[in-house]
């Protein structure tokens, strides 16, 4: 753990030389080198167990005595926020992609999408991150909020999709499964003759699968494969849940 030695040698620095005759045994407080959290900071136990020592602080948060990475934290936040088999969810996306009923397609996706940008309105950093229920019941939320949503309703009407963030942008999205290069190449030119040829139409390429997905951003794209442009999507944070 980085900070765990610079921590034991300044304990040692500050502690008084050792006295010649009996000394009372020092109680024990703690298990010798355990580590534990405090908010966002790690602690860990002196080598003779008598005392915690601060170790380091942790920007994204502290779990089992470990700081997390951005990744870990955003699952921690958000994952058991989908509600894909909630009733709500599932009652109001089947409503909205029976028109085009059958299996899973892009028209689907398009009606979901088009319902979130015309009744979920954004607002940046609400106080705390919403399930997919509590965002369809205020009609609000931010990026995240949107995301989760978006997830939560395209799983519970057949198609997959995960959630995804950009930290060049501080921004998060959702990500639908399209399958190979040719899969991707049909919804882009789908997606061109609704929106319009001139539209970017942008996904994200799994290299360890060579599968692709359709980037959906409600929150901030205008159309679906739009992205907020301050985005640079180079190194996306895929979220596993």
């Amino acid at each position: 753990m980085k900070g765990w030695n610079e921590a034991e040698r300044a304990r040692g620095q500050n502690t008084p030389a050792v006295q010649t005759g009996s000394q009372p045994a020092q109680q024990r407080v703690c298990t010798p080198y355990q580590l534990q959290c405090e908010a966002d900071d790690v602690y860990g136990c002196y080598s003779d167990g008598s005392e915690w020592l601060y170790v380091t602080s942790c920007p994204y948060g502290c779990q089992n005595g470990q700081c997390m990475t951005l990744k870990e934290s955003n699952e921690l936040r958000l994952c058991d926020k989908i509600q894909s088999t909630s009733p709500t969810v599932r009652t109001l996306a089947a409503s909205l992609v029976a028109p085009t009923s059958g299996p899973w397609n892009d028209a689907q996706l398009i009606s979901l999408f088009t319902w979130m940008k015309s009744n979920i309105y954004y607002v940046a950093h609400p106080t705390s991150d919403n399930t997919a229920e509590e965002t369809i019941s205020m009609r609000q939320g931010d990026c995240e909020d949107q995301a989760v949503l978006i997830v939560s309703m395209v799983r519970s009407v057949g198609g997959s999709a995960k959630l995804i963030g950009d930290p060049s942008c501080n921004h998060a999205f959702a990500i639908v499964y399209l399958g190979s290069r040719n899969q991707y190449q049909q919804v882009a030119n789908s997606l061109a003759f609704q929106y319009g040829s001139s539209r970017l139409v942008h996904a994200w390429h799994d290299l360890t699968t060579d599968e692709y997905w359709l980037v959906v951003d409600p929150a901030g794209g205008a159309y679906v494969g739009d992205i907020l442009t301050s985005c640079e999507f180079t190194k996306p944070i895929v979220l596993d849940c």
